[in-house]
C-alpha cells in the first residue's frame, strides 16, 4: 500500500470514527450555520492538505519512527 493510500485511509477512518462518536454523543452538535460552511470548509480541506504535505515532507527527510513521533 502507498503512502498516499494509507494516509487517505487514515484520515478517512479518523473521520468515520469522530464523526459516529458524534452522532452517538449529540447529534445536534453536526449542525452548521450557514454563514460558517464556507469558512468550515476551507479550514477543513487546507488543515487536512497542510497535515499531510507536512507528513510528506517529515517522512522524505527524517527517518519514519522520527516523523510518526512528531506527527
Amino acid at each position: 500500500m502507498s503512502a498516499v493510500h494509507l494516509s487517505q485511509l487514515r484520515a478517512t477512518l479518523s473521520f468515520a470514527l469522530l464523526a459516529g462518536a458524534l452522532v452517538l454523543a449529540d447529534r445536534s452538535r453536526l449542525r452548521i450555520a450557514r454563514a460558517d460552511v464556507a469558512r468550515m470548509a476551507w479550514l477543513g480541506i487546507a488543515g487536512l492538505a497542510l497535515v499531510q504535505l507536512t507528513y510528506f515532507l517529515a517522512i522524505d527527510r527524517l527517518p519514519i519512527s522520527v516523523a510518526l513521533v512528531i506527527q
